[in-house]
């Protein structure tokens, strides 16, 4: 596995955010002026302006001024909507980025795969060393918080299954459901283009997901099979991965029994409860960042969070710019709509840098079939 050791320290600033844990062990500050320091550089690559910039311009300066607003008494509500724009400006940049310089988009799509072909061998790593070794927690300061097995390689939650002990091995993610959809969507969505002759990237991410015994995980992976054509995995294997993922599906469902599943619903219902307590404008700019919901418990899925937060109005503003990113390609808005059913997929980097690829994937798709299609209709004239 060659290591793209440029593109690694280009792109460092997007591994310094959450959904990974130890990135509170980097002060702030250094973190935003990582970030600050490669949107910069990105804008600076591409500096032509079209139509395109001046809408998502306007777009981002329309939230921004919307969050300033529902956030002016709470200094921390300000920092929070400064903190959720530049992920926005990051993302803007890495989609100007990636469609105006080849060398940008290959340093960016291969620095992801590699990322993603580490963190499933650390989640084996992390189960074996602690098998050997037991815990070692390198960042105690900081995940003290987390009720969590930690080794070198990650964190993990053990469960009872008939008496077994079963390791949910997750890297360094906030929670298994964060790496599930991740590697989800790697499976079925990474270009292929750059994927080796034998895929192990897909194969690691297979692993590694099984791995996370998220039911999110398998959900997708079946949900990709069943509508996605010409997918990665069309093959003589198919039917057997299917079974193999009911069957992981049926444990996953049975090691998570006592935890997220029943939990996450519970704390869902807790927004639709306090819906009738909302004003008009409540409902439609929300009730600022940071602010207590009134019940001890966040909302655990990340569309109700948001309404919460920045109400209807500018969660609309917010999917309006994931179409520009995103280029309103349909299945994008499916898995923004799915992940923010699990968490806030639109406040990490990580997600916007995938989102980003697949947009761009899509781009050069359909140039292609654009070209042939010149070419064929020029053939067709000259004869």
């Amino acid at each position: 596995m060659k290591i793209n050791a440029k593109g690694i320290i280009y792109f460092i600033p997007i591994f310094l955010y959450p959904p990974l844990q130890f990135t509170y062990v980097f002060p702030a500050p250094f973190r935003i002026t990582l970030m600050v320091f490669l949107v910069v550089s990105l804008f600076l690559g591409s500096r032509n302006i079209v139509k395109k910039d001046l809408m998502i311009s306007t777009l981002l300066l329309l939230l921004y001024v919307n969050f300033i607003v529902i956030n002016i008494s709470s200094t921390e509500g300000l920092i929070t909507s400064s903190s959720v724009l530049l992920t926005f400006v990051l993302a803007y940049a890495l989609g100007r980025g990636v469609a105006k310089s080849q060398k940008i988009k290959v340093r960016l799509i291969k620095t992801y795969r590699f990322l993603f072909l580490l963190i499933p061998l650390f989640s084996v790593a992390s189960i074996v060393y602690y098998k050997l070794f037991g815990q070692y927690n390198i960042f105690p300061p900081y995940t003290e918080g987390y009720n969590y097995i930690y080794t070198p390689f990650g964190a993990m939650l053990t469960k009872s299954l008939f008496g077994i002990e079963v390791y949910r091995s997750f890297f360094y993610f906030i929670e298994p459901v964060y790496l599930g959809f991740f590697y989800a969507v790697n499976i079925f969505y990474f270009p292929k283009d750059y994927r080796k002759k034998v895929d192990y990237f897909l194969w690691a991410n297979v692993i590694g997901g099984i791995l996370t015994f998220s039911f999110l995980f398998y959900f997708l992976v079946i949900l990709f099979l069943i509508l996605k054509k010409n997918s990665v995995l069309d093959s003589v294997w198919k039917k057997t991965i299917i079974i193999i993922l009911l069957v992981v599906v049926y444990l996953g469902v049975d090691v998570m029994g006592d935890s997220s599943s029943s939990e996450r619903l519970y704390r869902m219902s807790l927004f639709f409860g306090m819906m009738n307590e909302f004003s008009l404008a409540q409902f439609m700019f929300g009730h600022g960042f940071v602010t207590d919901t009134g019940v001890g418990k966040s909302f655990s899925a990340g569309l109700l969070t948001s309404i919460y937060e920045v109400g209807v109005f500018n969660v609309f503003l917010m999917v309006m710019f994931f179409g520009t990113i995103s280029n309103n390609k349909s299945y994008m808005y499916t898995l923004l709509f799915i992940s923010m059913l699990m968490f806030e997929p639109i406040k990490l980097p990580l997600f916007w840098t995938l989102m980003v690829i697949l947009s761009v994937v899509d781009i050069e798709k359909d140039g292609k079939k654009e070209l042939k299609n010149m070419i064929i209709c020029k053939h067709i004239i000259s004869a």
